[in-house]
């Protein structure tokens, strides 16, 4: 099943608990994004889709010792991602109220 997306929440529940925890904190709700993960040559990619139709994609590879351990790289790459969110959220937002 190499290369096929799962839903985040079913394969890893902690990583996902912590994923819209802290996407919260950054007033990014969970139906805002859609978080996936698919196996890769060195563990697993870690893909946040977001914005209008979920179009943008944010991903990352991680062990899956990283993934388990929830290690402080996870949460930087889901920080770092949540700016991008913000602003393609804002943009989509003066986008959708332009007349």
């Amino acid at each position: 099943m190499k290369n096929e997306e799962r839903m985040l929440q079913i394969e890893f529940p902690e990583l996902y608990q912590l994923a819209v925890e802290n996407l919260q904190e950054n007033n990014i709700h969970s139906y805002d994004v859609q978080l996936a993960v698919k196996e890769a040559d060195t563990g697993f990619e870690l893909i946040l889709y977001f914005g209008e139709a979920y179009s943008n994609k944010k991903s990352e590879q991680f062990t899956r010792n990283e993934i388990e351990s929830l290690a402080p790289s996870i949460l930087e790459f889901i920080k770092n991602t949540a700016e991008k969110i913000k602003e393609v959220m804002v943009s989509d937002y003066f986008k959708m109220m332009k007349p």
